[in-house]
């Protein structure tokens, strides 16, 4: 005897997206982000990093419901100066610590604007293939109205289409340009205005030229993700021990990006910026260590402050402390009680080392 094939659809996953079910998205969203771990991955977990199953879900489900075949993955670097590859973004989002504050940072400035607006309008600059702060933002309150603005072509392809996967087209504006030269749509304001565009230390990436455009369209009482960012500046003893036992920090990738986490002797603060401030070059004359007879390592780094949350040392790529070089290598030198360090280098500006590191250069002069 022959059966017929059922017709009755194959229940969902608790853990897939549903299609227009923004109720059960955002649900799902705040789950898988809740199960992000609050400190880096620590060795030897290699092959295993929890942001994938956030990403994984989104990417399933585009795939289903969009029609997102190429793999992005493989899409073509950028061969201009500003803007990540496809594959360089993906990383960002895999940076577990900086994905899981900047999501809880925007469901708290949601639900600080929410009251009464009826209308929440949010501008993320820099969103990325996956597209997932606007994406949160959206399905966060019926409010939101995000538009998103991407410098990779491919990445702004990809973004449209799992806005349209998830039926949010008409609150889930991509647009492929370049932030520094955004023009608001009938001088549209703009509640909440966000980008991660940036990397420690504030070199490599354009968040304060972004910031300095765009805050002409902050609306009153109007939020930035950042809210702040600490820079700061710091050693560590040479001659000490400089590394904790098996304590390797896992950032972004499974194999390239491993760090090891230092314990640093000094970390201050040297300044605050806040969106919106000039800020053209990092500048800084700071006494040495008085130690004469032990060497330094010297760092440089940021802590970042999203509304409530924050991002410090080695939670996070745009954090951690990054070694300070000369002639090549890390600047070291022995301590002096008259002795100084001196550092100069334009915001943003990419400084490629003999190891391909982004790295600031630094002088010491010994009196």
């Amino acid at each position: 005897m022959m059966i017929a094939a059922s017709t009755t659809p194959a229940p969902q996953r608790q853990e897939e997206f549903i299609p227009e079910n923004h109720q059960h998205n955002l649900a799902l969203m705040r789950t898988l982000v809740a199960e992000l771990p609050d400190q880096p991955l620590l060795a030897p977990i290699k092959d295993f990093n929890p942001a994938l199953k956030l990403e994984k879900a989104i990417l399933r489900f585009a795939k289903e419901y969009a029609g997102l075949t190429s793999d992005y993955f493989s899409a073509p670097m950028m061969e201009q100066a500003k803007g990540l590859s496809t594959e360089q973004a993906l990383y960002c989002l895999r940076d577990i610590v900086r994905t899981k504050r900047f999501l809880q940072a925007i469901d708290e400035a949601i639900t600080k604007l929410s009251p009464g607006k009826e209308k929440i309008y949010v501008l993320d600059a820099g969103c990325g293939p996956v597209v997932i702060l606007g994406l949160f933002a959206t399905l966060a309150s019926e409010k939101v109205h995000c538009t998103c603005l991407e410098i990779n072509p491919a990445s702004a392809c990809f973004a449209k289409q799992i806005a349209k996967a998830f039926g949010l087209e008409d609150r889930l504006t991509v647009i492929y340009g370049d932030a520094t030269k955004f023009k608001s749509e009938n001088n549209q304001k703009y509640d909440l205005i966000i980008s991660e565009t940036m990397n420690t230390a504030l070199v490599g990436e354009p968040i304060v030229e972004i910031f300095n455009h765009l805050m002409q369209f902050i609306a009153a009482e109007g939020l930035t993700l950042p809210s702040s960012i600490d820079f700061k500046y710091g050693y560590v003893n040479s001659e000490e021990p400089t590394f904790q036992s098996n304590d390797f920090v896992q950032y972004g990738s499974s194999e390239g990006d491993i760090f090891i986490r230092h314990q640093l002797d000094y970390w201050k603060t040297l300044f605050t910026w806040k969106p919106g401030e000039q800020l053209d070059q990092i500048c800084f004359v700071h006494p040495l260590p008085t130690d004469q007879n032990s060497e330094f390592y010297y760092f440089v780094g940021c802590d970042v402050q999203l509304g409530s949350y924050r991002l410090a040392g080695f939670d996070s790529n745009i954090s951690l402390p990054l070694a300070l070089e000369s002639f090549g290598d890390r600047t070291c030198s022995k301590g002096s009680p008259t002795g100084v360090i001196k550092v100069n280098y334009p915001v943003g500006e990419v400084y490629a080392s003999c190891t391909g590191c982004i790295n600031p250069r630094a002088q010491i002069e010994l009196y």
